[in-house]
């Protein structure tokens, strides 16, 4: 089992947090995780599913109560000569203005079924909303990386620009005083512009962060905001790089076993279909013929009570195929719900993978960069001395940058890593 985690990232607190406001405006990381869960539509849509689902089940629970109706008719069986009912059963119609009241005594289980169903249903929607913060933290950390990246990116080729534009001052007055070329001019006049773009376009991916940033933390994006903090204040706290046994379940496993389990219960309820049911009927109120005369009647008013069976005999196979069809279904969701279980299985293992071999490479590339700096400083020496072209220097100016960067990306994408990780174990 792998536990990832980044120092400095726990979970939001419930504390009132300012929307920004202005350019001076500094967020850290819990902030903008708050301001997201506030102002995500997913986690809204989220708790009214989740009331509908509750308002489901306590509707559900009235089945279980008598059925109450009120029931009039009026009917008329006249007789003619050789044509009509039999008089003697049908009075020549009927009055009636009954309530009616009907008990369901048994209906095979089908009832307690319903009931886990819904109460499976509720699980799979607190899961859901689960899920939906759980990713919801995830994209603002890996917002919150990125930007930070990006800045940080945006610092170091400054300076990369600094150091070429000092550079470009000094070649251009050897130039002037005779002692190089003016090749060697416009060659680092190249890499200087090159430079610039480079700069412009870390400047671009550092706004297009922050726009994404903001969309999640605010209904209007609004870039006028800075974020708390550097890389160097996120780590990767605790990591267990060896897996043993079955990985971990997550929030997603969970909710397919809650699904398969409901799906269980469809073919059960199908299944019980041709169980008999036991009603307890029972009326009161105003029942009357139309014959014989009102004086030789009885009381129009009185009440009747009953039970009533219904027993399924032939439906011509049609719920036997539904039931094979639903266990097909049962069984098509836990092999789709073993095969998730399996690609996440793998999906940590090659995280914890990744992470691992990025922590090795990074040892590596804090050295290398270290080397590129001193070998650019001395690579500038020696063409001071005319013992080198500008072309190695630059070559040499150009690695110390590209060191820094790939530093720079490494020391991120572990941090992405670790929220991956920290996504799928998330409970």
């Amino acid at each position: 089992m792998i536990l990832l985690s980044l120092a400095g990232m726990p979970a939001a607190r419930s504390t009132s947090v300012p929307a920004p406001a202005g350019p001076t405006h500094v967020l850290t990381l819990d902030q903008c995780i708050e301001l997201a869960k506030r102002n995500s539509p997913y986690l809204r849509a989220a708790d009214d599913a989740l009331s509908s689902a509750a308002l489901a089940r306590k509707g559900l629970s009235g089945v279980r109560l008598p059925q109450v109706r009120a029931s009039g008719t009026a009917s008329a069986a006249p007789t003619f000569d050789r044509f009509g009912y039999d008089p003697a059963i049908t009075d020549h119609g009927q009055l009636s203005a009954q309530i009616i009241a009907e008990e369901k005594l048994y209906d095979g289980g089908i009832y307690g079924l319903k009931v886990r169903q819904m109460g499976l249903d509720l699980q799979s929607l607190r899961i859901a909303r689960k899920i939906s913060e759980r990713d919801i933290v995830f994209s603002v950390k890996q917002a919150f990386i990125e930007i930070l990246r990006a800045r940080e990116e945006i610092t170091l080729r400054r300076q990369s620009l600094s150091q070429l534009a000092d550079y470009y001052a000094l070649v251009k007055n050897l130039n002037a005083a005779g002692r190089v070329h003016h090749t060697d001019v416009l060659k680092t006049g190249i890499q200087l512009s090159s430079a610039n773009a480079s700069l412009r376009m870390a400047e671009e991916a550092s706004a297009l962060a922050k726009y994404e940033l903001s969309g999640m933390i605010d209904a209007t994006p609004d870039t006028a905001f800075e974020l708390s903090g550097s890389l160097d204040d996120l780590s990767i706290e605790s990591m267990d790089t060896t897996i043993t046994g079955a990985a971990p379940r997550s929030l997603e496993s969970a909710s397919n076993d809650l699904g398969v389990t409901r799906s269980d219960l469809d073919a059960e309820i199908i299944h019980r279909e041709k169980y008999p049911t036991l009603s307890l009927v029972a009326d009161a109120g105003f029942l009357s013929s139309l014959e014989p005369p009102a004086a030789d009647r009885w009381n129009r008013f009185g009440y009747s009570a009953g039970l009533t069976l219904d027993v399924p005999l032939v439906d011509w196979g049609q719920r036997n195929l539904r039931e094979q069809q639903q266990r097909l279904a049962v069984e098509k969701a836990r092999f789709e719900a073993e095969a998730f279980n399996r690609s996440q299985a793998i999906e940590l293992r090659t995280l914890s993978l990744q992470i691992r071999n990025l922590a090795q490479r990074l040892d590596n590339l804090l050295s290398t960069a270290k080397d590129a700096d001193d070998n650019y400083t001395l690579t500038k020496s020696k063409y001071l001395g005319g013992a080198a072209p500008v072309t190695e220097v630059l070559a040499a100016q150009q690695l110390a940058t590209d060191s820094r960067i790939e530093e720079l990306t490494a020391r991120s994408d572990m941090l992405k890593l670790s929220a991956r990780a920290a996504q799928i174990l998330a409970r």
